[in-house]
């Protein structure tokens, strides 16, 4: 049976599944996994700083399985980024589609200036709900993400260290 080791990073993009990045020792790993299961789980090990076992599909990069563990106590030490999420907001379209709204600010300054992207991607949605709810202790600081932009869409999400 492997090691548990740490959860640094995922990342999402649009219409695509997660990269989840595991490291130890100086050396990482990056599996894959389209499961919505799987995914909700990576995000939550990522921002507890847990330490998983995987399971893949054969000798894939495919997440079968992440065994059983617990989070930490503390944030993870490998949360940053460029951006924060510091507002959200729902819309409906005029065809009855819900969708969401977030506001990034510029890490460095969260309680500045923000800016507004709709965000149509479940997974995506999931990523920004997720940094947006769990806030870091002491003083309620946001969770430094990064974010791709193909023109001025956004298309992806990154939450630790790549």
């Amino acid at each position: 049976m492997e090691d548990a080791r740490i959860v640094v990073a995922v990342e999402a993009f649009r219409r695509g599944g997660i990269n989840i990045v595991l490291a130890d020792n100086g050396s990482r790993s990056v599996y894959r996994s389209t499961s919505r299961v799987i995914q909700e789980t990576a995000i939550s090990a990522c921002l507890s700083a847990a330490k998983v076992v995987i399971e893949t599909e054969g000798k894939t990069d495919v997440v079968k399985r992440i065994d059983p563990f617990s989070s930490e106590n503390q944030p993870s030490k490998y949360l940053q980024g460029k951006f924060v999420v510091s507002r959200v907001a729902t819309q409906r379209v005029a065809e009855g589609h819900d969708h969401l709204e977030v506001f990034l600010a510029d890490s460095e300054k969260p309680d500045g200036p923000d800016t507004a992207f709709n965000v149509f991607d479940p997974l995506l949605q999931r990523m920004f709900l997720s940094v947006f709810q769990w806030r870091i202790s002491p003083g309620a600081q946001r969770i430094p993400i990064n974010v791709v932009f193909d023109g001025k869409s956004l298309v992806g999400v990154k939450i630790g260290d790549l």
